[in-house]
């Protein structure tokens, strides 16, 4: 049941983050629309996104940052290829130093092809609650299309194409 909801609240979260313009008011105080994103995404793009975070989170929840690392990619000079191997090393250290209880998606926010945010909320107390915030930390995944085809980065706000990160 709980894995149902999580996969519930993941397809809500997509739905409203597809689409909807975001309103703002200028400096006379009158509502003004922020320019919609320039890229046209589909149902694919969604379930290709959705399929590689189901994926990272089995194995990120199971502690297996090796298995999830391998899942990770870099864009350089806009080309994307694997997250290189000291990267990738130096990522699972730095995840080895946490315990996972648990994680969910949190947000899932896309932008355009290389600046988006899909954060996930990670219970790294034993008893610490991912409804209630109690022992739980953050990370953000930067999905990235190249060639109608979609990878998963690790948001990081010196990456390549990434604006605002974490603002």
């Amino acid at each position: 049941m709980k894995k149902f909801l999580s996969l519930v609240m993941i397809c809500l979260l997509l739905l409203c983050s597809c689409g909807k313009k975001k309103q703002q008011d200028d400096d006379y105080g009158r509502s003004k629309y922020l320019r919609p994103v320039t890229m046209e995404l589909t149902e694919h793009d969604t379930l290709q996104i959705m399929e590689q975070v189901k994926e990272y989170m089995a194995s990120f929840s199971k502690n297996d940052f090796e298995t999830a690392s391998h899942m990770l990619y870099y864009v350089h000079n806009d080309s994307v290829s694997l997250l290189p191997e000291k990267a990738r090393k130096e990522f699972v250290r730095a995840m080895q130093n946490f315990t996972v209880y648990d994680c969910k998606v949190s947000e899932f926010i896309l932008r355009e092809e290389k600046n988006n945010e899909v954060k996930l909320a990670v219970q790294i107390i034993k008893d610490g609650n991912l409804e209630t915030g109690e022992g739980v930390t953050h990370f953000s995944l930067n999905p990235v299309r190249k060639d109608n085809t979609w990878y998963l980065t690790v948001l990081d706000e010196n990456a390549e194409g990434v604006a605002n990160a974490y603002k």
